[in-house]
């Protein structure tokens, strides 16, 4: 939230550009969290380890074929996840601050004239998206990894970019499209498993990527038709 808030200063207080002020950032945020690392366990390589969060199945629905463990199966936090996403969902819908939310991002104008501060809006949406994607950091070392190494989102919250077109701008289908790219990334670790020896596994890595290259690719000609 507080690098959130740092990009609120400039993006929303200062009126900077948001793709150079969100690059500046991101930038800004990967050379910290390296310093930091190489300074307190120094420049040989030493690896931090951390118990990774337990898994909690749920009876019954473990059990199920094919999606049980996958879906059912995981940590706290994923729990929380499905809790969130149609939460979230409905408060954009359905309640006076959700409608807020969506006219300051549509139509500001219109927002302003039924006395609706854009600046507080998108200040405090701002800051909710950094604590999710803060979450989202968390989970990947203490969830899934359980180390920390330099670079290890390897590229996802540009991948959540497309995500979020992809599923429209809202959250049941973003949530749905983000499965789609996991599955993407759990396919280059099974593609790998399954001995292919013959194809560079550098390939197999570039999966997630070359399918976020397709949605971008696929979204932008169905823009263009829409418009003709």
């Amino acid at each position: 939230m507080l690098v959130a808030a740092l990009f609120a200063l400039f993006a929303v207080g200062l009126r900077a550009d948001q793709i150079i002020t969100g690059t500046a950032i991101t930038l800004f945020a990967l050379g910290l969290t390296g310093t930091v690392y190489r300074s307190v366990y120094g420049s040989g390589g030493v690896a931090l380890t951390t118990p990774t969060a337990a898994t909690h199945a749920l009876p019954v629905l473990s059990a199920l074929p094919l999606i049980g463990r996958a879906f059912f199966a995981q940590p706290l936090v994923t729990y929380a996840l499905y809790v969130i996403t149609p939460l979230l969902a409905w408060w954009m819908q359905r309640t006076h601050a959700g409608l807020a939310l969506r006219a300051v991002g549509e139509y500001p104008e219109a927002a302003v004239s039924a006395g609706i501060s854009p600046r507080r809006t998108q200040l405090v949406a701002v800051l909710f998206a950094g604590a999710m994607a803060g979450l989202a950091g968390a989970t990947l070392v203490l969830a899934q990894a359980g180390t920390f190494v330099e670079g290890m989102s390897a590229g996802r919250g540009f991948i959540a970019i497309a995500i979020v077109v992809l599923g429209r701008w809202r959250p049941l289908g973003v949530a749905a499209a983000a499965l789609l790219f996991g599955a993407a990334t759990s396919l280059q670790t099974l593609f790998q498993s399954m001995g292919w020896t013959g194809v560079p596994y550098q390939l197999f890595l570039a999966v997630p990527y070359l399918l976020t290259l397709v949605v971008l690719a696929v979204t932008a000609k169905r823009g263009q038709r829409n418009v003709v």
